[in-house]
């Protein structure tokens, strides 16, 4: 991981169940109408703040920006210099040397750059070969732990400024209650610096010195050799190295030799690190939100991401993991298994963990605003960011350290991976702007916890969590086909969180059908999993989506446990009508000219393009988007005259998807068959004041007239409802199996000023006549006007899948 600077805060995971309670809302009403989310929930839209940071503030409105430009660059030098030069606005790459910390320091200061701290959920770590000898054996694996000194490490990281030097697997100052005296204790036996005491260690572990010749020895009389350190070649190498040399410095003391060995990051996840092609390696791990102590199952336990990878076996860990996950019924309980996994891990060490958490991330502050930072997990990505002065903007470049892996949401594990990828889909819920250890509606206005037992009402039985969603009516795919619960039902079983390698009801079938003919082969996926999703959710059991309500889904599972919730809040959801016909294991392996017209999400940017030989992807604004602002599309008139709201539909088009040897391009098609009407709404009350009917003008384009003669001036909502009918696609709410019904929508504001008048006066020796007439006002569609504001230093960083919803609970290596 990126070794930035740290903000030491205490964040105690104390999400309870009385947090995750019903949320209230008026009634559901038909997505067909003029459908707004509600107000009591996601807060009243207001045009986005010109701050140049809302401090874990900020609506949930948005996005404002018209296209995400996303390109990566080979050294931190040439990320900050984009940064500087304007090339860039956001630098993921963030500060990595005290020298590019001094570099912006003369930008900050003209008010052009923020560079802002704030601790991050994450960490860098020595890690090992656990089948390969001598890395398998524990004696060893402490002994490099006592040669890390992290007094030596913090001096690298300029005490603070760059990162915070640790050997712990839960942080004291972001885990809190998790970390423990025994796992302090722990590292004081094993692993506190100590030549002697690796020397011993090395001892045990088979090793002989041979202090007068100056080199060790196998039991065997073979020489040991120079062992290798694997790290990424990308941005930051230079710090990474002088981190690890603190390592091999100490052992090249004791005659061990040990060299670091830069290698692209992707070549060594998948190919190195799959394949045990190694020694040691240097990464890093982001954890995600909120703050949750189960990450060391995912990692070290019966999960793919281990397994696959690195394959850490140790059956007590494993399950105190599998307890920590599913059994933990209180916090209590949870805080106890954590602490003895952080004490077992501290002791075995399958990881010397080098450094905890933070970020130093510098963004452009001149140009645009609205930069929302929520400690521990940072910049949060694109929320409310929009161009100065406007609501809205075009362009935004968006500088990576490493180019993504894949965009192939099924297999994606990168950082770099979702990045892009989590501002396409949408999630249930999502972390809360206000307060990092609580979730917050998201596709889901709300939700409810409880614990129960007996049988769901198609038959399963149960025993533990029971976790019921409702979803906003007005959500729809780019296609214009509607989203519903039904499609995050198909999510949770597409992607198998459960973990289950063939039918959980009847073992002996290798297929599980989710929907009338929606099958999936389990035996085949549990072979080629999705490793971020895989066994996510350990003890779901069922769900049920009511037949005459698709926008309702309950979720049981047959295990009590604090963090279910955590498990399923941030599940991307997917379109059950185009990947119900694709099997997750055959997805898994097409090409990116097959998938990439697949992935067709309801999130609010649009896949452009995707140019591996020209490092750089690009996406597009969804307008109908589910919480758009309607303040990004802001019309005006003086009363009495006509306002008129015109805008372009258009859907994600797979057929004209377009593959070449320069990169992979999306396709947005005209919606030309469409009959819609525009609602004029009461902005505080949303009530209906008008209605008009929308016209086609052709090649997508529709406009309605507004007469603003019988509405008082102030301020109104437009939303714009297009339907129409087309290909039939599956569809199983309310008893039927297809569908050929499409819509759209498009939100905006409408300002009626007072009527503009002019006075002339002539004046003769008998009468006076005056003369009064209206003006007509021009009328187009234009952002809002905001006032210019201070531009002030705050705090600033990035994470993992914090994007306008904080997304999955999944853990992201990074560099």
């Amino acid at each position: 991981t990126d070794f930035l600077k740290s903000v030491a805060v205490l964040v105690a995971f104390l999400v309870t169940l009385s947090i995750l309670g019903a949320l209230g809302v008026t009634n559901q009403v038909s997505a067909q109408g003029a459908y707004l989310p509600p107000y009591s929930i996601y807060g009243t839209p207001t045009p986005p703040s010109n701050v140049a940071v809302l401090n874990s503030t900020g609506e949930y409105w948005g996005p404002y920006i018209g296209s995400i430009y996303f390109t990566w660059f080979t050294t931190s030098e040439a990320i900050i210099e984009a940064l500087v030069n304007n090339y860039i606005q956001y630098d993921a790459g963030g500060v990595g040397s005290i020298q590019q910390y001094n570099q912006l320091e003369a930008y900050v200061k003209a008010g052009e750059v923020a560079i802002n701290e704030t601790p991050a959920n994450s960490f860098g770590y020595l890690g090992f070969n656990v089948h390969v000898y001598p890395f398998s054996n524990v004696h060893f694996r402490r002994a490099i732990q006592h040669l890390t000194n992290y007094q030596a490490i913090a001096s690298v990281l300029y005490n603070g400024i760059l990162g915070i030097a640790s050997p712990y697997y839960y942080l004291p100052q972001v885990y809190g209650q998790y970390f423990s005296p025994q796992e302090q204790q722990a590292y004081q036996k094993y692993g506190a610096y100590n030549t002697t005491a690796a020397i011993q260690e090395l001892e045990l572990a088979g090793l002989v010195d041979h202090p007068a010749q100056g080199y060790w020895t196998f039991s065997n009389g073979t020489r040991v050799p120079t062992f290798t350190i694997y790290t990424s070649s990308g941005t930051n190498v230079q710090l990474r190295e002088q981190v690890l040399s603190v390592i091999t410095n100490a052992a090249a003391s004791i005659n061990l030799s040990i060299q670091i060995v830069p290698v692209n990051f992707n070549t060594f996840v998948d190919t190195l690190l799959p394949t045990g092609n190694y020694e040691m390696y240097n990464i890093g791990w982001i954890l995600g939100a909120p703050v949750n102590p189960s990450w060391v199952y995912y990692i070290f336990g019966p999960y793919p991401l281990n397994t696959n990878y690195q394959d850490y076996t140790n059956e007590t860990v494993w399950d105190l993991s599998t307890k920590l996950l599913t059994q933990a019924a209180t916090y209590q309980e949870a805080t106890q298994l954590a602490q003895q996994i952080g004490t077992i891990l501290q002791e075995d060490l399958p990881y010397v963990i080098l450094d905890w958490g933070v970020n130093l991330i510098p963004v452009r502050v001149d140009t645009w605003k609205g930069y929302i930072s929520e400690p521990p997990y940072g910049q949060l990505f694109p929320a409310d960011i929009h161009p100065v002065n406007t609501t809205f903007g075009t362009l935004y470049r968006f500088g990576q350290p490493q180019a993504p892996d894949t965009l192939n949401l099924y297999i994606a594990t990168t950082l770099y991976d979702f990045q892009i990828l989590g501002n396409e889909y949408t999630t249930p819920l999502q972390v809360s702007l206000n307060n990092p250890v609580q979730l917050f509606p998201y596709a889901a206005y709300n939700y409810t916890v409880s614990a129960g037992a007996g049988v769901t009402p198609n038959g399963h039985p149960y025993n533990g969590t029971v976790v019921t969603m409702n979803f906003l009516p007005n959500q729809v795919w780019w296609d214009g086909v509607p989203v519903t619960a039904l499609d995050y039902n198909f999510s949770l079983w597409w992607l198998d969180l459960g973990g289950f390698s063939s039918d959980p009801y009847n073992s002996s079938v290798q297929t599980i059908e989710i929907d009338p003919g929606v099958i999936v082969n389990y035996t085949a996926e549990s072979q080629n999993p999705g490793l971020e999703w895989f066994g996510a959710a350990t003890g779901l059991v069922a769900t049920y989506v009511p037949p005459n309500d698709p926008y309702q889904i309950t979720i049981y599972f047959n295990t009590t446990s604090v963090f279910n919730i955590l498990n399923i809040y941030g599940v991307p959801i997917l379109p059950e009508h185009i990947l119900g016909k694709v099997q997750p294991a055959s997805f898994a392996s097409e090409s990116a000219s097959q998938y990439l017209p697949q992935e067709l999400f309801s999130g609010p940017y649009v896949f452009g393009a995707w140019s591996s030989s020209q490092n750089y992807a690009q996406l597009y604004y969804f307008p109908s988007y589910f919480l758009a602002n309607p303040y990004t599309y802001w019309i005006s008139a003086s009363q009495g005259t006509s306002a008129q709201f015109r805008f372009n539909a258009e859907v994600f088009n797979p057929s004209a998807f377009s593959s070449t040897s320069g990169g992979y391009f999306g396709s947005m098609s005209a919606v030309t068959t469409a009959t819609g009407t525009l609602y004029v709404l009461n902005s505080q009350t949303l009530s209906q004041v008008a209605s008009y009917p929308l016209t086609s003008l052709g090649n997508g384009t529709y406009v309605a007239s507004i007469p603003t003669g019988s509405l008082p001036v102030g301020t109104y909502t437009l939303v714009a409802v297009l339907n129409w009918t087309g290909s039939p696609y599956m569809y199983f709410g309310n008893g039927q199996t297809t569908s050929n019904e499409y819509t759209l929508h498009e939100y905006g504001t409408l300002t009626v000023t007072p009527m503009v008048t002019t006075t002339t006066t002539t004046t003769t020796t008998t009468t006076t006549t005056t003369t009064t007439t209206s003006s007509p006002t021009s009328v187009t569609k234009t952002s809002s006007p905001i006032s210019g504001a201070t531009i002030l230093v705050v705090v600033l960083v990035v994470i993992a899948l914090i994007f306008i919803a904080v997304a999955a609970t999944t853990r992201r290596p990074t560099t």
